[in-house]
């Protein structure tokens, strides 16, 4: 999750600091003479705070969690 977060930060970095939106496409979907949906990831400034927003809190309730759990003897139960 750590490095989850570092890389929300680094795109963050690059949409948010430096100001280029990333588009990458993943395959065509729908293909045409007048059409042309593709898959893809779209990052803008809204999608790179989020990402960061929620690996962060992600990061931090599994820390919690696995320092709550570490003293429990119960804890076969629950990996």
């Amino acid at each position: 999750l750590f490095i989850t977060f570092l890389t929300s930060l680094f795109a963050f970095y690059e949409v948010g600091i430096v100001g280029c939106c990333v588009y990458i496409k993943l395959a065509p979907w729908i293909k045409s003479d007048i059409l042309n949906i593709d898959w893809g990831f779209m990052f803008d400034s809204l999608t790179v705070v989020m990402c960061c927003v929620v690996t962060f809190i992600s990061f931090l309730v599994h820390l919690y969690s696995t320092e709550y759990m570490e003293n429990d003897p119960h804890l076969v139960r629950f990996m």
